[in-house]
């Protein structure tokens, strides 16, 4: 419990540091920032060795409002047969670390590219890593998406509206040991909105195709998946920030 209120107060301080005149980097920044690039490939490879040996077991994560842990974190790597169907390549800059001996910090921004070509930026983030046996691991990160902002986002596609209504239903998916998740996708007009037990407001999904829909300012990528009879039956989430990438729903309404 100490250690967690000391890694709080830890992030709370970083945010001083962001705008700190750039220096040098040293070799305490290099080893963090491989640290971080090793993680960010590990999740676009669905890497669970690294995820296990480089993220600490109490670590958690605040992004905005929503909190995740270690579990969540394997929740969101994709299976390993689908890497690189939604790569990620992340940029760092005015990056400031601070060293407390066996605690270091390292505060950012940060931008993303993703593989469908929108482009983010403006995002801090502040990483909070604790040293054991020699190893630095990943102990807390935090994420403000106050100052985040889209410089490319998807063109919205024209489609049937008619396909509205077969994607409209809800939408089950049961994790090993967990409860299930629903999602409902509901149509309103000519436009279509989800909710989860993670976005209570509903969000609007905008097609980028027929088939992928996204929501703005966000990563996520909703797929709607039909069977061999052309009936829509499962629902595939690529990018979410909690729940597993590439998990599949199968549509239950």
């Amino acid at each position: 419990m100490k250690q967690t209120f000391t890694i709080i107060a830890l992030i709370f301080i970083a945010s001083s540091f962001v705008m700190a005149q750039t220096t040098t980097p040293s070799k305490l920044e290099q080893d963090l920032r491989a640290i971080h690039q090793q993680l960010e490939d590990a999740f676009n490879r669905g890497d669970k060795a690294t995820v296990e040996r480089l993220i600490a077991d109490d670590f958690f994560q605040n992004i905005g409002a929503l909190r995740a842990t270690k579990a969540d974190a394997f929740r969101r790597l994709p299976d390993p047969k689908d890497a690189g169907k939604f790569n990620k390549t992340e940029t760092l800059s005015d990056v400031q670390v601070r060293d407390y001996g066996d605690v270091a910090l390292m505060s950012y921004i940060f931008g993303r590219v993703l593989q469908s070509g929108m482009e983010t930026g403006g995002t801090l983030g502040t990483n909070i890593y604790r040293r054991r046996n020699g190893q630095w691991q990943l102990a807390a990160r935090l994420i403000s998406q106050d100052g985040m902002r889209v410089i490319k986002a998807p063109t919205i596609a024209k489609i049937d509206p008619k396909l509205l209504n077969e994607y409209a239903g809800q939408y089950e998916w049961q994790p090993l040991n967990e409860k299930k998740i629903v999602i409902n996708v509901v149509r309103e007009g000519d436009k279509l909105f989800s909710s989860s037990p993670y976005h209570m407001l509903k969000e609007e999904l905008l097609p980028e195709n027929e088939i992928m829909f996204f929501t703005k300012g966000s990563e996520t990528r909703t797929f709607f998946v039909r069977d061999t009879n052309g009936k829509v039956t499962k629902l595939f989430l690529r990018g979410s920030i909690i729940i597993k990438d590439g998990s599949e729903f199968n549509k239950i309404k």
